[in-house]
Formats: C-alpha cells, sequence, structure tokens
C-alpha cells in the first residue's frame, strides 16, 4: 500500500496527531507524516477514521474474500504456487446465445467475453470477486478509481456489483478509464468480478498476469493512497490418460456397415468399462475423430472447491494455407465452385456441437502454414488447376509439388493424433503433476507456430517433441500410450515393438505353426480404378501365412526400420521421462512402407483408448488363431492383467486399419476433471 498525504499546512486546523505522534516529534523526531494510528476530526470536531485503502482477491484459494485473513491481504502483489488469487479466461457460453452457424469467423467470434454483460447465473460462478476493503468514514467528495495494469488491460474485463445481491443482474461492466468509485461506494465497499477475455495465445504478448489497483483521494485529508492485488490466469490444460472418460465421441456412417461394426464394439467396451455418458455420435464427413478437436479444461478455486471450463480445440489443420490461397481460388473458379474455408470443416463441431455451458470452443492456428506465398507468375494456371485436381502427379509441377509436400508434411502434424499428454511425472528433482504435452515434428516440418506458442503460453505442460516424420501419418499415437500402474510412476508407457512381433511369428513357425492364417476374412483396400456405377469390387483377400509374413523382406525391413527408429524416440522420451523398462509394456505389431514411409502393417494395437483404470479399448488384431487363441490378443490380454487391466477388442480393419489409422485416431474423450489435483499448488 502508497500514501500521499496532504501536506501539514494544507490539514490546517482539520489535523490532531495523537498524543503518540506528537510525543515522537517532541523527541526529535523529523519528517513524521500521519500514519494509520493518526486521528482526523471535522470542523465540529467530530473525529474522522483515516482509511485502510485496500483492494482484495481470494488470495488464499478458498473461494472467498476474507479480509481479516493473513493469508488474503499479505503479499498481495506476489503469485506463488502457495498464494495468489486465480481467475478464468469466461468463454463458454452459458446462456447458449452464440450460433451454431456460420463462417469459422463468426463461429469463433462468440462466448461470454465477447460482451459486456454477464450472461447469466452460471456465467457468475465463471467470474473470479475482487472486494475494496470499506472505508464507513468516508468524507463527502472523496473518490477511488480502479485501474488494470497496462499489459493486461486488453485481456480482462470488471464488472461491478450495483446492489450487493449475488445476482447476475447486480453486475454492470466497470470501465477503469472513466468510472469513479464515490464516497458512498467507498463507505460500503465495492465487490467487482473478473473475466479473461481469451486464452493465453502467447506469453510474450500476455502472460496472464493482471495487477488491479485501487486508488483513493480524500479532499483535505487523502492526496492518494493504493493499494495492489495481483491474479493469474488460469491456463488450459491438455488432459492425460489416467484421469477416466467421462464421455466418448465417434464419427458415425450410419448407411457404412464398416462404421456401424466399429461403433457397435465401441458401445459395448464402454459399457463394460462403465462410462458416464453413451456414445456422443458425431455426424460429419471425417472419420478421424481424434485429430479435429482436443479437449482441455482450466480451472480456479471456488467455494465448493472448484469451477472449471472444459476447453476443446479446433485442429489447426487448413485445406488451404492462406499462402496457397491464389492457387485454390482459381481451382474453385474453374469449377465453379465456392472457396472453402481453409480449416478442416469437421473441426467446427466445437462450436456447432459441444459449445455450451462450461464448455469452450477455441480455435488457434497460423493462416500462412508457416509458408511465404507461392508466386503463380509464368505459370499456364489452367494447365496448373488440371494437375492439381487430378492425382497430383507431383512431377509435372516439381516446384509446386514440393510446395504442397510441404503444406502436407506440416499439417499432418496438426491433427490432434499428433498432440498427447505424458501422464504425472517427476525426472531429476522437477515435477510435471499435469503432465508434459506431446509431440511429433521433424528438422524440417513443424506443427503450426501460433498453436505451439499457446501450448508454451499456458506454462505447466512443457512441451517435449519427437521426431515422427519417419511415419506415413506421423502421429505419436501411432507408437506411444499410457495406462494406470501400480509402480512407483504411477503409469505404465505402451510402446510398439515390431522386434518382439517378428519373435513371436518366428517362434510359431519354429513351433510348426508356419502355415496358419494371419487376417482371415479381411480384404486389402478397394482399388477405385475397379469401380463400376454398380460399385466397387472388395480389395484382394488380407488373409496370409505366418511363413508368408516372415518371408516377406519388404516387411520385415519396414519393421526393422522402424525398430530403430522407435528407439531413437524412445530415447527421448526416456530423457525427458527417466522411465525404466519395468514400467514400459511392449506391443507388437509390424510396419510395412506406403510412398517411403512406415505404417502399421498389422493393426497397431497401441493406438486404442484407456476408459479408465481398468478398461482399454484396442484394434482387434486378426492376428493368427493357435490353439483357439489369436496370439497378438493373448500377449497384450496377458500383459495388462498384470496391470488389473481388462483388454476390449474393437472392430476396425476396413474404416480405420487400411486407412492408415486405428481405434484410437477414430475416437475421441472428454475426461473426469480431477477434484484432487489443483494446477495452482505446482505453478511456476
Amino acid at each position: 500500500m502508497t500514501n500521499k498525504w496532504m501536506p501539514w499546512s494544507a490539514l490546517g486546523p482539520r489535523l490532531v496527531v495523537l498524543f503518540a505522534a506528537v510525543l515522537i516529534a517532541a523527541c526529535g523526531g523529523t519528517d513524521v507524516e500521519p500514519n494509520l494510528s493518526a486521528v482526523v476530526v471535522d470542523e465540529q470536531g467530530n473525529p474522522i477514521p483515516l482509511p485502510t485503502i485496500e483492494i482484495v482477491a481470494d488470495s488464499n484459494r478458498n473461494g472467498v474474500i476474507d479480509f481479516d485473513d493473513p493469508g488474503e491481504t499479505g503479499s498481495k502483489t506476489v503469485w506463488t504456487a502457495a498464494h495468489g488469487a486465480i481467475f478464468l479466461a469466461n468463454i463458454d457460453d452459458d446462456m447458449l446465445r452464440c450460433p451454431s452457424h456460420g463462417s469459422d469467423a463468426e463461429l469463433a467470434a462468440c462466448n461470454d467475453a465477447t460482451d459486456e454483460i454477464v450472461n447469466g447465473d452460471d456465467d457468475l460462478r465463471d467470474l473470479a470477486r475482487i472486494k475494496t476493503r470499506p472505508w464507513p468514514g468516508a468524507l463527502a467528495g472523496a473518490e477511488g478509481r480502479v485501474s488494470i495494469d497496462e499489459a493486461a488491460r486488453a485481456h480482462v474485463r470488471l464488472f461491478r456489483n450495483t446492489n450487493g445481491q449475488e445476482k447476475a443482474t447486480s453486475f454492470v461492466v466497470f470501465d477503469p478509464e472513466n468510472d469513479v468509485l464515490d464516497a458512498d461506494a467507498l463507505r460500503a465497499g465495492v465487490e467487482f468480478a473478473i473475466e479473461g477475455k481469451d486464452i493465453i495465445r502467447d506469453r510474450e504478448v500476455w502472460d496472464g498476469m493482471v495487477d488491479i489497483t485501487l486508488s483513493v483521494r480524500a479532499p483535505g485529508i487523502l492526496e492518494e493512497s493504493s493499494d495492489t492485488v495481483r491474479l493469474r490466469q488460469a491456463p488450459v490444460l491438455l488432459r492425460h490418460h489416467l484421469d477416466p472418460a467421462d464421455a466418448v465421441f465417434a464419427s458415425s456412417f450410419p448407411r457404412d456397415p464398416e462404421s456401424q461394426a466399429f461403433i457397435r464394439d465401441l458401445k459395448r467396451a464402454m459399457d463394460l468399462a462403465d462410462v458416464a455418458q453413451p456414445l456422443r455420435a458425431l455426424f460429419v464427413d471425417d472419420q478421424w475423430t481424434q485429430d479435429f478437436f482436443e479437449n482441455g479444461y482450466m480451472a480456479m478455486p471456488s467455494k465448493e472447491g472448484m469451477q472449471a471450463i472444459q476447453v476443446y480445440f479446433r485442429s489447426a489443420n487448413l485445406e488451404y494455407p492462406e499462402s496457397m490461397r491464389d492457387l485454390y481460388t482459381l481451382l474453385y473458379q474453374y469449377y465453379r465452385e465456392p472457396l472453402p474455408e481453409p480449416l478442416r470443416e469437421a473441426g467446427r463441431v466445437v462450436y456447432t456441437e459441444l459449445r455450451g455451458p462450461d464448455v469452450a470452443g477455441v480455435t488457434v492456428f497460423s493462416p500462412d502454414k508457416n509458408q511465404d506465398p507461392f508466386d503463380l507468375a509464368g505459370y499456364d494456371l489452367n494447365d496448373v488447376i488440371l494437375w492439381l485436381y487430378g492425382e497430383r502427379a507431383r512431377g509435372s509441377y516439381p516446384e509446386i509439388g514440393r510446395y504442397l509436400d510441404v503444406h502436407d508434411s506440416s499439417d499432418t502434424l496438426d491433427s490432434f493424433g499428433n498432440t498427447e499428454t505424458i501422464p504425472p511425472y517427476e525426472h531429476n528433482g522437477v515435477a510435471y503433476p499435469a503432465g508434459r504435452v506431446i509431440r511429433g515434428k521433424s528438422a524440417s516440418n513443424m506443427p503450426d507456430a501460433a498453436f505451439d506458442r499457446m501450448l508454451v503460453g499456458q506454462n505447466v505442460q512443457d512441451p517435449i517433441y519427437i521426431d515422427t516424420l519417419w511415419l506415413l501419418v506421423a502421429h505419436v499415437d501411432e507408437i506411444f500410450s499410457y495406462v494406470k500402474a501400480d509402480n512407483a510412476r504411477g503409469w505404465s508407457l505402451l510402446l510398439n515393438d515390431p522386434v518382439m512381433a517378428r519373435q513371436m511369428l518366428i517362434n510359431q513357425r519354429d513351433a510348426g505353426h508356419g502355415e496358419v492364417p494371419m487376417f482371415v476374412g479381411k480384404h486389402q483396400a478397394i482399388d477405385y480404378d475397379l469401380c463400376t456405377r454398380a460399385g466397387c469390387p472388395p480389395g484382394e483377400s488380407a488373409t496370409v501365412t505366418i511363413a508368408e509374413v516372415l518371408d516377406d523382406a519388404a516387411i520385415m525391413a519396414a519393421s526393422a526400420e522402424a525398430a530403430i527408429k522407435i528407439d531413437e524416440q524412445f530415447l527421448v522420451f526416456k530423457q525427458a521421462t527417466g522411465i525404466v523398462e519395468a514400467e514400459i509394456v511392449r506391443i507388437p505389431f509390424l510396419h510395412e512402407k506406403t510412398y517411403g514411409a512406415s505404417m502399421a502393417y498389422q493393426p497397431g494395437t497401441v493406438n486404442g483408448i484407456s476408459f479408465n483404470d481398468k478398461h482399454f479399448g484396442s484394434p482387434k488384431p486378426h492376428g493368427p488363431v493357435i490353439g483357439g487363441v489369436d496370439i497378438f490378443e493373448a500377449q497384450m490380454e496377458e500383459a495388462l492383467a498384470e496391470l488389473d487391466i481388462t483388454v476390449h477388442w474393437i472392430e476396425n480393419w476396413d474404416l480405420y486399419h487400411l486407412n492408415i489409422g486405428e481405434v484410437h485416431c477414430g475416437s475421441n474423450v472428454e475426461r473426469r476433471i480431477p477434484k484432487d489435483y489443483r494446477w495452482w499448488e505446482h505453478a511456476q
């Protein structure tokens, strides 16, 4: 608190200093200023207590404001893991007023913080409170101002309680530039509510801290006294697999038997895992449900313990980047079609179906996908369009092909199968109680720069990056997953192991089972060149014997190379986490190569859903059945049974495996917000 008292000469006969202050001066003290024990009297001799100017927030994090608690009123200008108030980015839609239709920009532009009202009593619960200490003796003419530090000013909004009631209609927007607290307000004390207008997108722009200052003047008594409280906006935390699933999502295609087989098995697994909500089917033209949105949450203390908002991020996947806009504009004009919105269309569900009370939708992306615009000068645009509309055989225009390859290689990294969260751990004396984000990249291709800055800006789940560009899809969920475990770490890593898969097949061949088939009844992908008006014939039979797989030099070479790459990725993971072999469950499946990159030859059983501590949903491997048992099912069931986890097999061969994905790729999860984890107790 800082005080600037009126000069002695200006106070005149009003000032009566208490005996203690007079005594100090008489004993040789110099430059004595009135302190809070001094008393001022009016012209009739009535005492006027000097003010204790104070503004307070919930710095002790118990959900209420208590002026008598030193934990609330002390060290208010310093925010630490032990002390400091918190508020939310109020970006949900508590009154369901936001549109479910419109352009991408229109959908993203609406939430509870984009207007200047409190949107109902539910919205009021999303706002943190700030109060000024009452000054009952405030003289007429005394006035107070509330200011926000310059760095935070554009990112927060204040509301003032006008009548002391706990109702949304009691709060009106407060303009720090123009609004003044009069003497009546100072006498009664004022309650404010604060909201963040957006999540933290770039710490270099704003780090989420805000200083709120109350300054008070009283004519003839107090030139200025001020007090400040610091608050921090809650970060958005991405979810890890140890929190149980409350809801599971999957894209549904009702007329597609392959989709319905997947949905049937997924529902059955959810029932057995006792998932709280029924399957939430999404009717979008995109089967990769994991990839087009990602779930997180933000939370602050409340009287009930915690107030939280679920946050759904729309993926930063671009149908075309801004740098290619001219090319695609010409393409769509040529075929008399409107130019689509640049972002992946299915991601609109975060606004059209998911946003609502205590649920927010957020879009963060770089329009140019980190590329400079392509100069089309000198090209025969008709030829370019015809080439682009076809199979995109990159040889016709190699420089355009290379440009598009850079976009495609980068864009797949922005699918959320490439954004996972390592569960909580501690290593080398550093704790990550909310876990750490893990993403794939390469030396030449990175995920979207704006989204990366946003993740780093939360300052809680410091990201780890591994090189995944050797994989055709380049997602981290192709080789890593996580399950609860009764070990010192609290969880185990599921790690793809092609060497183990090969050895399992060798063991069976050597035991006389080399002619046992795999992938019985399954087919390869459809050759669309063979389709007619009557339909498409099924692909060639995928059935193959153990011996044939082991004799396939290409598959063996691809698997050996994949094993080396996985070891390289795992080394980065191990250095970051300190994980040891006893905390790893190795999951066998082989690899093959397509377009020069690696993909799962067998269904990638690591790519599944951790429903909760006891249940894991995995793609059905269709491995060789020996003694009535699929040996790959048995291996995984036995390995996870040691962790008291039951595996549920989900059919995904046709819809996902043949299209270079698996169960995790085709689903998404909203996980329960942990009530026993408070991010602020561990924050930097």
